[in-house]
């Protein structure tokens, strides 16, 4: 670097030799005008000549206090190594092209600069000029950017480590597809195991080919809203697993772009379990109100039955004595025979309300049902009309049962009259079986649910009484109250005979069943516990309920 010692010539003009032409003034002029660093050094001393201007507001020094002085007194090297690197290039002639190197200011400040350096003849003297360009706010900035990626690329690795990890551990099912192929490109373990699908099995493949959508009119729903770019949020939806068990889900949707292409991410909550066991709680609840609903009738009707019953005897008793006292041909006696008439129907009301209630008196005895349904062939072939045909199918040898023949034949009767109602005039068919029956306890619940006594029924051997008809049928919100006490669809009916019955067979420790369809015909079935154990004859003389 050259420096001009408080303005003296330094043995001539700065002007380095070359073409005399050029005028040393308008070398000097260029030399301070540059906004490069630059120096005039004398090879021989390592001394500073001279510096311009930029050069001394880059280092802040005066030029004063740098012309006449060394680099390395001047402390302007942050690594001496370089300075030495620099000069043994610029002694052997090598011109230093674009040199790297860091330098102290006055202040004690680094600044980095790229340094080129020529040899030129000053005066006759080898002088050593050199022009910096600080680089240092460059540099700066270029680390703050290359900070800045850095970050982002750890921001962007974290985004991606993140969503991964929320990814595959979510506890609902994640797919992510291409909106273009709707092929699948990624899928979550939760959905693989609900869906029991493995990934190789997945990835490549569109719903379609995987036959997911349970129900077309949902999936065309879904198809409507990705073609008019609509996200879906809850919405409900039924999906085939690879066995084709329909899973329910909320599905919630969204189009995001990744690597430049459309692809659409989904999130559902599997429901199935939820909703199942809803069901159930809804199912028990209405099983419970049911027994409530049964027993408070119950309750009801027992008591009103025996207050009443008391009233009648007291009505038929007196009745009795009036007609016992009162010649057959007086005028009276004729009233008093209907009122005892009217008495004895009322009594049978009140039979059938006690028999519901389960509070009938029970003369129990051991019954043979095919014994029984022969004996009483003729009674019930002459309680049906001409155009319906009874079909009897008795099974050969049965166990006896513990009932009481009144209340066993008052069923029996009930039914039968209510398949030949069912018929009306149209010819039709009654058909009467018997049989041995082995009920588990899930078929004993179920029925037992319907009548209103939970699953109180012990699994094992029952014999059966079974009447079907081919009648009009039931329709389902009828068979729901059919067993109810003063429930009936017909114009002149009590609404007590069915109900009856279920008293009966309750009071029986037994089971009614009902099967039904408008216009198909109804079956009763009624189940009462064998007295005799057939395990041994099982299955060939049992059959399993269903």
């Amino acid at each position: 670097m050259s420096e001009h010692p408080s303005g003296a010539d330094p043995g001539g003009s700065i002007q380095p030799r070359g073409d005399p032409n050029i005028p040393s003034e308008l070398f000097e002029a260029a030399f301070n005008v540059s906004h490069d660093l630059c120096v005039i050094v004398d090879m021989a001393t390592a001394k500073l000549l001279y510096v311009n201007p930029s050069w001394c507001s880059a280092f802040g020094f005066t030029l004063e206090e740098v012309v006449g002085k060394t680099s390395i007194e001047l402390n302007l090297w942050q690594d001496l190594s370089d300075r030495d690197r620099l000069f043994e290039e610029v002694e052997v002639g090598k011109p230093s092209t674009e040199y790297r190197t860091h330098f102290l200011t006055k202040s004690g400040e680094v600044i980095t600069c790229i340094v080129e350096t020529t040899i030129v003849e000053i005066s006759g003297k080898p002088m050593a000029i050199t022009s910096s360009v600080d680089v240092t706010e460059k540099e700066r900035l270029e680390r703050e950017h290359l900070a800045e990626q850095d970050a982002k690329i750890e921001e962007l690795r974290y985004s991606r480590e993140l969503f991964s990890a929320a990814f595959n551990s979510s506890s609902d099912s994640s797919a992510i597809a291409n909106l273009e192929t709707g092929r699948i490109v990624d899928i979550n373990p939760t959905w693989l195991n609900n869906m029991g699908w493995t990934r190789e099995e997945v990835i490549g493949k569109a719903g379609g080919e995987l036959n997911a959508w349970a129900n077309p009119a949902e999936r065309d729903r879904f198809r409507e809203a990705l073609n008019m770019g609509e996200p879906l949020t809850r919405y409900r939806a039924h999906f085939l697993s690879k066995a084709g068990e329909v899973r329910t889900v909320l599905l919630d949707t969204a189009i995001v772009e990744i690597a430049g292409e459309r692809m659409l991410f989904s999130s559902s909550t599997d429901i199935t379990e939820r909703e199942r066991a809803e069901e159930e709680r809804l199912d028990l609840e209405r099983q419970m109100l049911n027994m409530q609903k049964m027993e408070s009738l119950g309750i009801l009707a027992g008591g009103i039955a025996h207050d009443f019953n008391n009233i009648l005897m007291a009505v038929l008793g007196n009745a009795d004595l009036a007609l016992d006292e009162i010649p057959r041909h007086a005028p009276v006696h004729r009233n008093i025979e209907e009122i005892a008439k009217g008495a004895r129907r009322a009594a049978e009301l009140s039979g059938q309300m006690l028999a519901y209630s389960g509070r009938g008196q029970f003369v129990v005895e051991a019954i043979n049902m095919n014994e029984f349904v022969t004996e009483m062939m003729h009674l019930l072939d002459v309680s049906i009309s001409k155009n319906v045909l009874l079909n009897y199918n008795i099974d050969g040898s049965l166990p006896t049962f513990d009932g009481d023949v009144t209340q066993i034949r008052q069923i029996i009767i009930n039914l039968i009259l209510n398949a030949a109602d069912s018929i009306g005039e149209k010819a039709g068919v009654i058909s009467l079986s018997t049989g041995v029956i082995y009920c588990d306890s899930a078929y004993l619940d179920d029925v037992g649910k319907h009548m209103g006594i939970g699953n109180s029924l012990a699994e094992g051997i029952y014999i059966y009484l079974e009447v079907g008809d081919t009648g009009a049928g039931i329709d389902a919100d009828i068979i729901e109250k059919i067993f109810d006490p003063f429930f009936t669809t017909k114009f002149t009916g009590r609404g007590l005979g069915l109900s009856a019955v279920l008293g009966i067979v309750r009071g029986h420790n037994g089971a009614v069943s009902i099967s039904s369809e408008a216009g198909s015909g109804t079956r009763f079935r009624l189940l009462f516990p064998a007295n005799e154990a057939i395990d041994e004859q099982f299955p060939n003389k049992a059959i399993r309920a269903s």
